[in-house]
């Protein structure tokens, strides 16, 4: 997604000084590891696949039901 798709998204003026400010935040979040810049210009999420959950999240797999239960087919 380009900042100018964004500022559209977000129903921003399409404005130099908004695109500019979009760019900005979205360059800071590709610093901090939140967004990719696959080339310049576009930023996009950054996907990665996880085989075992990251430490201190709970296990996606082990989500309980409405009922505050194991899904079926699930022994905990």
């Amino acid at each position: 997604m380009r900042a100018r798709d964004l500022c559209e998204h977000l129903d921003l003026a399409i404005m130099p000084k908004n695109i500019e400010s979009t760019r900005r935040k979205l360059k800071r979040l590709v610093g901090l590891g939140g967004l990719v810049g696959p080339e310049p210009g576009l930023f996009a999420q950054h996907c990665t696949a996880r085989a075992t959950p990251r430490p201190g999240l709970p296990d996606p797999s082990r989500r309980l039901n409405r009922a505050g239960a194991l899904p079926t087919g699930i022994t905990g």
